[in-house]
């Protein structure tokens, strides 16, 4: 999401199909851990935007 400056949000449907091998499960659960620690907001319904304010923090697991 961060790629693409003009858009930097996404629904859960095509987050999925950037991952065609995962299941949707798996994806769910990365941007569940995601909007967790706060890298990641809803902003509607399955609508997700990057938290540009938390990016610069985030630490590489």
């Amino acid at each position: 999401m961060l790629n693409v400056p003009e858009r930097d949000y996404r629904t859960f449907e095509e987050l999925c199909s950037f991952f065609p091998k995962d299941e949707p499960s798996t994806v769910r659960n990365a941007l569940t851990e995601l909007k967790d620690e706060k890298y990641v907001i809803i902003i509607h319904g399955n609508t997700y935007a990057v938290n540009k304010l938390r990016i610069p923090n985030m630490k590489l697991r």
